[in-house]
């Protein structure tokens, strides 16, 4: 598998993780008491789009390289 395919890959991927982290962060915001589900979700999905980011990042890096 090429770089180029996993950047296509990591940029489908990307904003839809970062669309769930965003409504997920709403709600919780919104919430008088959020559960403890809602909390655990809001870190793993917070923590999913924030490593995406960061392969997308390191991709395009060793992209650059060649």
């Amino acid at each position: 598998m090429s770089i180029e395919h996993i950047l296509a890959i990591i940029g489908a991927i990307l904003p839809v993780a970062s669309a769930i982290a965003s409504a997920l962060n709403q709600h919780v915001r919104a919430s008088e008491a959020p559960t403890s589900g809602a909390l655990k979700a809001q870190v793993i999905v917070n923590t999913l789009a924030m490593n995406l980011d960061k392969a997308k990042l390191a991709a395009a890096a060793l992209k650059a390289m060649k």
